[in-house]
C-alpha cells in the first residue's frame, strides 16, 4: 500500500512564516544598539605582531575598536576550548575573527573594519589530512591542544584533533587469508550547512543580567559559555530564543555572541550583529572533508566475511564546534549499520588544518560513511553477480529492512517495465537503491503546561527552527488533553525560566522535547481531575475553572541517554545520464519509510523533501573549494546549492505503525534521514546506466564526463 496520500493533509496556513510576520533576531530592534563588524584574517597561518585600530577609531560614528590583544585569553568550545573569541598572538585560517569595530551604524562599523591595519608574519600553513599526518609536531597547528580545557592530558602532540575506533582483531585474520578482498576509497568535499537566514544577536549587557537575543540553536549552553566567559554567574546571562531560521547543524556556537557580549561590557550599551552569507560560508563551520577506504573480505558466495573501515577526516583549524569528547562526528558504526557482519574493524582520525573548522551539517559523518558503505555493498553485489537489491536481503539486520527493500523492489520492477517501453537515444537510464538509518539524540527537557479559561499554554526553552516542531507539540497536547488543536498556543521560554534542554538538533526534538510536553500535559490532566467529559456548549478548561480562577500549572519532564530507536528508510531513484555533457537529471525517485507514527502530515512531509533536496544538493553540487586556504566559492553565487527545479518527482510510502503504541507515543526523526541515502542511490544508478563508479562527492558532470571517456571502472576498487 502507498501511504502517500496520508502525507498530503494539509494544515490551515496560519503560521506567521507563511505571511512574512515572523520575526527573526536580524530583525529585532533595540533602542540604541550599537553595532559591531569584525576584522578577518586574510592569512590561513600567521603570527599576529601589530592590529592597528586608530584609523577606524577616527571613523565618524566609531564608538570602539578592540582585538584579541585588548583582551585576556578567552576560548569557547562544546568539549574542547581551543577557539578564541579573537585570535591574539596567532591566525590559524582564512576568515577568523581578529577584531571588532562597534558603531552607531553598520556602514560606520564596515568602514572601520576596512581601515584596520594588521601586521602579520605568514607562516607555512598545514592545509590537507595528508600534510597533517606528513608534518606532524614539525609543523602543528596548535603547539600544545594539552593547555585546552577539556583536553586530555596525554594529548599527543603533531596535528591531531581526535579519533575513535571498535576494534575488532578477527576482521584482520580474516582478510589476511580471504580468496577475495574488495577494497576501495570514497572521498568528499568541505561542503556547508548553507542556511538562508544568518547568525544574528543583540546583547544587551548595560543592566544587572546580560540579555542575549540570538539565533542559537542552545540556548542553556549558549548561557553557559557567555557566563564563564564574562566570568558571572549564569543566573546573570539570560538568553532569549528567537527563531533560529535554517540551522542544518551550524548554529551552536557564540562567533558572535561572545564578541557582542564582550563590546556591551566595554561600552555600557547593547551590541548587536548580523552576519553576512560570505562570513556564513566562510568564517563559520563545516562538513568535514575527508576520506574512508574499505576492505572487505568475500566468502566463496560473495558475502562478507569480515570488514575493516579507516576514516581520515580534516577537522580544520579548531575542535571547539563538536561536543563529543572524542571529537569525533558520528561515522563509527554507520557506513554498515543495516547490516549483519561477522567481524568489523573500524578506526576513525581527526586531524587539525589551517582551514575551516569542522562542524555539524545535517547528520554529520552519517552522510559521508552512508555514501561510502552502500555504494561498497552495491559493488560487491555486482562482483558476485547477485542483483543488488537480493545481496541486501540476504545480508540485512531486522525485518524493518526487508520490508522496505521488497517494497521498493515493487516499485523497481515497475519502473524497469516502463523503461523498456521507452525510447532513450541520447541519455543511459539507470536506477539505484540505498537503504540507511538514523538514531534521534536524547537528553534532558522540561516544559510546562498551564490549564486556564483562554485554553492551554505550553512553554519551554527549545528555540523554534522552522521544521513545524511547535505544531507537533500543540498535537501532542491535543491528544493527552482531548482538546482542539487551536485551544493550545505553544511558547519560547527564556533560560530565565529555568526550563532545561539541549537544543534543537539531533532530530532529537519530537523524541524528547515532545515527551517533556506530553508529560506536562498528563500532569495537568491529573490535577484537574483526569481525562475531561462532553460537556455541550463549553470546553473543557471553562468547564473546570470558573471566572477569575488562577491557571492549573504542571511542569513536565523527559531525561534519557544514549540514542533514540532508529528509524529506517529505503530510497530508489531513476536516473537519466547524458553521455555528451555528463550531466545527471534525476528522472523520479520513491522512497519508503519505517519511522513510526506521524504527528503532523505538512511536517513530516516537509522534513522528508527537505532531507532529500539536502542529499541532492550535497551528492551533486555543494563543495566549499579551498585555494592556499582560502575558499573561493564563499558566496551564494559561486556556492551551488539544489533549487525546485533540480528536484525529481518524489512519491513516499510510509510502512504501517502497528508496531508502535499509542497514536502519538514517538520513536525518532525523520529530518536527518532522507538525505543520507540519496548520494549512493544515484552513485548506484550511474554505475547501472554506465557501468562507471564514483566515489568522490560532489559528482559533478565533470566527474561523470570524464569517467565516461576513461571506461567502465566497477571493478576498479583502488579507489
Amino acid at each position: 500500500m502507498n501511504d502517500d496520500s496520508v502525507l498530503t493533509t494539509l494544515r490551515s496556513p496560519d503560521d506567521a512564516r507563511l505571511t512574512g510576520a515572523l520575526r527573526y533576531t536580524v530583525e529585532e530592534s533595540h533602542d540604541g544598539a550599537l553595532h559591531a563588524a569584525f576584522v578577518l584574517s586574510p592569512s590561513a597561518r600567521a603570527r599576529v605582531v601589530d592590529v592597528a585600530l586608530a584609523p577606524a577609531l577616527a571613523v565618524p560614528g566609531v564608538v570602539d575598536a578592540f582585538s584579541g590583544r585588548d583582551l585576556e585569553p578567552r576560548y569557547f568550545g562544546r568539549s574542547l576550548e581551543d577557539y578564541p573569541v579573537l585570535a591574539r598572538d596567532e591566525v590559524r585560517f582564512v576568515g577568523q575573527r581578529i577584531a571588532v569595530v562597534v558603531a552607531e551604524t553598520p556602514e560606520a562599523a564596515a568602514q572601520g573594519v576596512d581601515l584596520v591595519e594588521l601586521q602579520l608574519v605568514e607562516e607555512d600553513p598545514v592545509l590537507t589530512v595528508d600534510e597533517a599526518l606528513a608534518y606532524g609536531p614539525a609543523r602543528a597547528v596548535h603547539r600544545n591542544v594539552r593547555a585546552y580545557s577539556g583536553s586530555d592530558p596525554d594529548h599527543p602532540d603533531g596535528n591531531y584533533q581526535g579519533g575513535d575506533m571498535r576494534a575488532d582483531p578477527r576482521a584482520q585474520a580474516v582478510i589476511d587469508r580471504a580468496p577475495a578482498v574488495a577494497e576501495a576509497t570514497y572521498r568528499w568535499e568541505r561542503s556547508h550547512a548553507a542556511p538562508l537566514e544568518p547568525h544574528a544577536c543583540v546583547v544587551d549587557a548595560t543592566a544587572s543580567r546580560i540579555d542575549v537575543r540570538s539565533t542559537t540553536k542552545e540556548p542553556f549552553r549558549l548561557r553557559e559559555t557567555l557566563a564563564r566567559l564574562a566570568d558571572v554567574p549564569v543566573e546573570r546571562v539570560v538568553v532569549r530564543p528567537l527563531p533560529v531560521g535554517g540551522d542544518f547543524g551550524s548554529k551552536a556556537s557564540p562567533f558572535l555572541d561572545a564578541p557582542c557580549m564582550i563590546a556591551s561590557l566595554r561600552n555600557g550599551r547593547p551590541v548587536r550583529a548580523t552576519m553576512s552569507y560570505v562570513e556564513e560560508l566562510t568564517t563559520t563551520s563545516a562538513r568535514h572533508p575527508g576520506r574512508m577506504t574499505i576492505r572487505v573480505a568475500t566468502d566463496d558466495d560473495g558475502m562478507p566475511s569480515a570488514v575493516e573501515v579507516e576514516t581520515l577526516l580534516d577537522g580544520g583549524a579548531f575542535a571547539a564546534i563538536k561536543p563529543q569528547p572524542t571529537r569525533v562526528i558520528s561515522i563509527i558504526g554507520m557506513p554498515f549499520a543495516p547490516y549483519r557482519l561477522p567481524a568489523l574493524d573500524e578506526r576513525v582520525a581527526v586531524t587539525y588544518s589551517n582551514t575551516l573548522p569542522g562542524g555539524h551539517v545535517r547528520a554529520p559523518g552519517e552522510m559521508q560513511s552512508t555514501f561510502a558503505g552502500e555504494s561498497h555493498v552495491d559493488v560487491l553485489a555486482r562482483r558476485a553477480g547477485i542483483d543488488p537489491l537480493d545481496y541486501r536481503v540476504r545480508l540485512v539486520s531486522g525485518v524493518a529492512y526487508k520490508d522496505i527493500l521488497e517494497r521498493l523492489r515493487v516499485v523497481r520492477d515497475r519502473w524497469r517495465r516502463e523503461a523498456a517501453a521507452g525510447d532513450e537515444r541520447t541519455r543511459r537510464r539507470g536506477l539505484g537503491l540505498a537503504i540507511f538509518q538514523r538514531a534521534g539524540g536524547r537528553g534532558h527537557t522540561e516544559a510546562v503546561a498551564s490549564v486556564d479559561r483562554d485554553g492551554v499554554l505550553i512553554r519551554l526553552s527549545v528555540p523554534e527552527q522552522g521544521s513545524g516542531m511547535y505544531e507537533v507539540f500543540r498535537r501532542i497536547a491535543a491528544d493527552v488533553l482531548r482538546l482542539p488543536a487551536d485551544r493550545i498556543r505553544v511558547e519560547t521560554a527564556p533560560t530565565s525560566d529555568e526550563l532545561p534542554d539541549r537544543g534543537a538538533g539531533a532530530s532529537r526534538v519530537t523524541v524528547v522535547a515532545g515527551q517533556a510536553v506530553r508529560d506536562a500535559c498528563v500532569a495537568v490532566r491529573d490535577l484537574l481531575g483526569g481525562r475531561p467529559v462532553e460537556v455541550t456548549g463549553d470546553y473543557w478548561p471553562g468547564a473546570v475553572l470558573g471566572e477569575g480562577a488562577a491557571p492549573v500549572t504542571a511542569r513536565g519532564t523527559y531525561g534519557a541517554s544514549g540514542k533514540a530507536k532508529p528509524t529506517y528508510g529505503g530510497l530508489l531513484v531513476d536516473l537519466a545520464v547524458d553521455s555528451e555533457s555528463g550531466h545527471l537529471e534525476l528522472q523520479r525517485a520513491h522512497l519508503v519509510v519505517d519511522g513510526g507514527p506521524v504527528l503532523d502530515a505538512v511536517s513530516y512531509r516537509g522534513q522528508l523533501e527537505g532531507g532529500f533536496a539536502f542529499g541532492l544538493s550535497q551528492a551533486l553540487y555543494e563543495s566549499l573549494v579551498s585555494e592556499g586556504g582560502q575558499i573561493v566559492t564563499g558566496n551564494l553565487g559561486d556556492y551551488k546549492c539544489a533549487v525546485a527545479a533540480d528536484m525529481p518527482p518524489l512519491t513516499m510510502e510510509l510502512l504501517p505503525d502497528s508496531r508502535q503504541g499509542g497514536s502519538s507515543e514517538v520513536r525518532g526523526g525523520v529530518g536527518e534521514l532522507v538525505n543520507l541515502g540519496v548520494a549512493p542511490a544515484i552513485a548506484n544508478a550511474l554505475a547501472d546506466a554506465t557501468g562507471i563508479r564514483l566515489r568522490h562527492l560532489p559528482m559533478t558532470a565533470n566527474d561523470v564526463w570524464d569517467a565516461l571517456r576513461s571506461g567502465p571502472a566497477e571493478e576498479n576498487l583502488d579507489g
